[in-house]
């Protein structure tokens, strides 16, 4: 597999109220700007964004429900491609998507009590 280089430009430009969050992100974690705002587009992680100092709850949570959502998506990907390759019941298939959106509301909840 050989590795794709970036080529595509993209500049955007922020006020300071807009850029404190990154700003506050970049020092707490040493990333470059480039590199904080490509896993930001890329991953949607928009909630990287929100200064959750104050609340280490919220941000624990945050970090988990990210850190889980690939994982998510994956067993998603998995079970939709076994189902219509006709691997796995209807039954299964149901079970795991109310699992699915299960995890889901309860991520969103976690996140609404923080």
């Amino acid at each position: 597999m050989t590795k794709e280089k970036a080529t595509e430009h993209i500049q955007v430009k922020l006020t300071p109220t807009e850029f404190k969050p990154f700003g506050d992100i970049l020092e707490s974690t040493n990333l470059k700007r480039g590199t904080l705002f490509k896993k930001v587009i890329l991953s949607r992680e928009i909630e990287i964004a929100v200064n959750n100092k104050n609340n280490p709850d919220k941000e624990r949570v945050v970090f988990l429900a990210n850190k889980a959502s690939n994982n998510i998506n994956q067993i998603a990907k998995s079970i939709n491609q076994a189902y219509r390759g006709g691997i796995v019941n209807e039954r299964l298939y149901i079970e795991t998507l109310n699992k699915l959106i299960s995890l889901e509301k309860l991520f969103s909840g976690a996140i609404d009590k923080c």
